[in-house]
């Protein structure tokens, strides 16, 4: 698996509507957390993408609860990336083991069936890392990897075999331009929706929360207020 996804250290800082979604935001602003280094966004591939085809096709669907990452929906194929995010991912690029807690924020922008029979997926896709304080989820890392995910299809389910990651710094525009294509106007307007990505993270976290049963009421970024879950 061949990536080059920067690692910065997690300092407090505001970064306009196009860079990077980690720990320590507020509606107005996205900030990164101090305690590990968060992930940055590069181009990254883990092999061989299969081609997309032209039509926006859903991938096929079955009944699936991968609850334990905070995805309670029925589709196979995201619960794929949401596994794939949490396990494969966040180990890579931040502290993990016991007593952390890595939870999935996923915005899919669009997907298409691919001639392989599984699905190659454009989205937001975060990572945020969290240790218990009481009885609160206190991020300690995170990191955002907006891109391309293929999905494939097996006799085993699915599973991502393929991530382009779009680049950080001045090349942002043309790698996301390069990624998503025409949907790039899309992806720009998901990408600066802070109050959609508060939303999300949100509900993740409430279902994560509910489905593994911590006895947590909120969640926190370095240097702000506590985030009631509901």
């Amino acid at each position: 698996m061949k990536r080059s996804i920067a690692i910065i250290l997690c300092v407090v800082m505001v970064l306009g509507c196009l860079a990077l979604s980690a720990c320590g935001k507020k509606e107005e602003a996205k900030e990164s957390v101090e305690p590990t280094a968060t992930a940055g966004q590069a181009t990254a591939t883990v092999s061989p993408s299969a081609s997309a085809s032209e039509s926006q096709t859903p991938a096929p669907t079955s009944s699936v609860e991968i609850s334990n990452y905070g995805y309670v929906g029925n589709e196979a194929w995201e619960a794929a990336i949401y596994r794939y995010l949490a396990e494969e991912l966040a180990p890579q690029y931040f502290e993990t083991g016991d007593g952390i807690y890595s939870v999935p924020v996923v915005r899919v922008i669009d997907l298409a069936e691919a001639e392989d029979g599984g699905s190659d997926v454009w989205g937001d896709f975060e990572v945020y890392n969290y240790k218990i304080e009481g009885e609160t989820l206190s991020c300690i890392s995170g990191g955002s990897f907006p891109g391309k995910m293929h999905v494939a299809k097996s006799d085993d389910g699915y599973a991502v075999t393929d991530f382009a990651v779009v680049e950080d710094g001045a090349n942002f525009d043309s790698s996301a331009k390069e990624i998503f294509g025409d949907r790039y106007e899309e992806f720009v307007s998901v990408n600066s929706d802070d109050e959609g990505r508060n939303s999300a993270r949100k509900d993740t976290l409430a279902n994560y929360v509910k489905a593994n049963g911590l006895e947590v009421t909120q969640y926190q970024d370095y240097g702000w207020d506590p985030v009631k879950l509901s």
